[in-house]
């Protein structure tokens, strides 16, 4: 008696592995387009929808996405090196800047609790007392817009790759 359908006869192992190699290589091949398309989406979306008032866009455009490759899998990674980066993403509490490489810190006072005969005028201090910010978490969103989008992409995926075979 036979294994598959209770038919009887040998059955050809060079077949299945030679399917089996094409079902790898179809796989191989959507993780491969997904996590590329995944990190332009991340990026886009840093972009697109920053979660937070740019100034100058700068922020926005130093966020980068890639593709790392593991045994295990790949993983897409997005990530910002700017220095002020990780405060408007994690947040951050209230502190003191005191500065260092110029005897004053200088700037036009516009904001929230300038008195009015300093509004909208050059000041120097010492030190500011900064008071901190939310975490706006632009790289979370971006990070799991992409996570979405691989999900979609690999349900559907599988379902093309699997029509094949």
């Amino acid at each position: 008696m036979g294994i598959a359908g209770g038919g009887s006869g040998p059955i050809n192992l060079r077949q299945v592995r030679a399917k089996h190699l094409r079902f790898q290589a179809a796989f191989s091949s959507l993780v491969d387009a997904t996590c590329e398309k995944a990190s332009y989406i991340a990026v886009k979306h840093v972009l697109q929808t920053p979660h937070f008032n740019p100034k100058t866009g700068a922020l926005q455009r130093a966020t980068k996405a890639k593709t790392v490759r593991l045994r295990s899998g790949r993983i897409v990674t997005v990530s910002n090196d700017l220095p002020y980066a990780a405060p408007i993403d994690l947040g951050a509490r209230p502190h003191v800047i005191k500065a260092v490489r110029a005897p004053f810190l200088s700037f036009v006072w516009n904001g929230r609790g300038a008195p009015a005969q300093f509004r909208g005028k050059r000041v120097n201090f010492r030190s500011v007392h900064h008071p901190g910010n939310k975490p706006y978490r632009f790289l979370w969103h971006a990070t799991f817009g992409a996570y979405r989008f691989a999900g979609h992409s690999f349900k559907a995926g599988m379902h093309q790759v699997a029509k094949r075979f």
